[in-house]
C-alpha cells in the first residue's frame, strides 16, 4: 500500500512527497513519545509472580 500511495503523491507533486514524509515522521515521533509515557504492563509469566 505504501509504494502505491508514494507513487501517487510523487506524481501529483514532488514537493508534496517531502511534506507528507515530514508529517509521517512527526506522527511516528508522537506515537513514540506517547508510548514512552505509558507505564509498562507487567507480565506475570516473566516475573514468576501470580
Amino acid at each position: 500500500m505504501g509504494p502505491i500511495l508514494g507513487g501517487f503523491v510523487a506524481a501529483v507533486s514532488y514537493a508534496l512527497t517531502f511534506e507528507l514524509a515530514a508529517g509521517m515522521c512527526l506522527a511516528a515521533l508522537a506515537t513514540y513519545l506517547f508510548a514512552l509515557r505509558r507505564p509498562a504492563r507487567q507480565d506475570s509469566r516473566r516475573t514468576g509472580t501470580a
